[in-house]
């Protein structure tokens, strides 16, 4: 029954459900820009959309022109004649990304974010700060218990980070470290290069291990708008060898949100997708997470191991803040119960 929807299924497995974000996530929430008007820039018209950009080169005649963004770093980094020039470009894009907001009203990614539970991470590759803004302004919503786990695999402009302790603190960017009370700097951005380093930056370090961590336990992995470019091998490498042999995840699922083609899709997956378990979708809200939410990963488990159809309880897109307030309520309760349940027992 759709009224009892949050009671259906709920939290009847532990294993996470894993939600990796590229580039099109952003583009998808924001087509028109964000809160200050600012561009989701792609790959293919990066230089044209962030602010300053194309002004920069031109001064120094480098031609950008019909170039993808990762050629043109790429080609850069690689010359060392270009070090100065190279840091200012990346300069400019963290001061782009560190501007941008999210609107007053609810956005795609306080859907997604409410759209998970506690047990659920969300990984992201993008530098834009609206994941940890979404957590940051659900918090009171639903309390630290439901709220999925964001990691930053390639950096973030919202993260303050203080590496001097054995478990890395995080916070606002420019807080103060909650352990030696020293301002938390800025988070290192990982750029487009055809071998990136995941190693000897501490926090991007405990960032893929979370990740890795995560993979190798999940029932459900989603990837939304994320493309695996050519400078991302080493990643999507990362990433298979912790999902393992795809012929042993024979009951897992597999989710792709993306505009491109569901057979590209699949090829570009493929190391992943055991058979038919996976879905694509052009669409958030048609995706196991928009239609089933907060109980994607117990919809899916109990369609593959028990043959139970699931029932769709989407989070209400078009809702104001205090009408998604009402929608989560009971979801809310359900799983707080649960989890002093769970604790009361161990």
């Amino acid at each position: 029954m759709k009224e009892r929807a949050y009671n259906r299924y709920a939290l009847s497995i532990k294993r996470p459900h894993l939600v990796l974000l590229g580039a099109g996530a952003s583009k998808a929430a924001f087509p028109n820009g964000e809160k200050n008007s600012l561009k989701m820039p792609l790959m293919d018209d990066f230089v044209e959309t962030v602010n300053g950009l194309s002004d920069y080169l031109d001064e120094y005649g480098i031609d950008y022109k019909g170039q993808n963004f990762e050629d043109l770093y790429s080609s850069l980094y690689d010359n060392s004649k270009y070090n100065d020039i190279r840091q200012n470009i990346e300069e400019l894009i963290y001061d782009y990304f560190a501007l941008m907001e999210l609107p007053d009203e609810p956005t795609l990614y306080d859907h997604l974010v409410l759209s998970l539970t506690g047990r659920d991470v969300i990984a992201t590759f993008n530098w834009d700060p609206f994941i940890w803004q979404a957590m940051c302004r659900n918090y009171h919503r639903v309390g630290d218990n439901n709220l999925p786990h964001p990691l930053y695999l390639h950096g973030n402009t919202a993260v303050g980070v203080c590496t001097e302790h054995e478990k890395i603190q995080i916070g606002h960017k420019g807080h103060l470290c909650s352990k030696c009370r020293m301002p938390l700097g800025r988070s290192k951005l990982l750029y487009p290069i055809g071998k990136k380093d995941y190693n000897s930056d501490p926090y991007i370090k405990s960032s893929w291990n979370g990740v890795k961590s995560c993979l190798e336990s999940a029932y459900m992995f989603t990837i939304f708008g994320y493309g695996a470019p050519s400078s991302d091998v080493e990643a999507v490498d990362l990433l298979s060898e912790a999902w393992g042999d795809k012929y042993k995840r024979n009951m897992e699922q597999i989710g792709v949100v993306d505009i491109v083609d569901e057979n590209a899709l699949c090829k570009r997956w493929d190391r992943f997708i055991h058979t038919h378990h996976y879905d694509a979708h052009s669409d958030f809200y048609s995706s196991m997470i928009g239609k089933c939410s907060r109980r994607s990963a117990d919809a899916s488990f109990n369609a593959n191991y028990n043959c139970i159809a699931w029932e769709e309880y989407p989070i209400p897109k078009n809702a104001s803040w205090d009408e998604l307030d009402e929608w989560l309520k009971p979801y809310i309760e359900v799983e707080n119960n649960a989890w002093l349940r769970e604790n009361d027992s161990s």
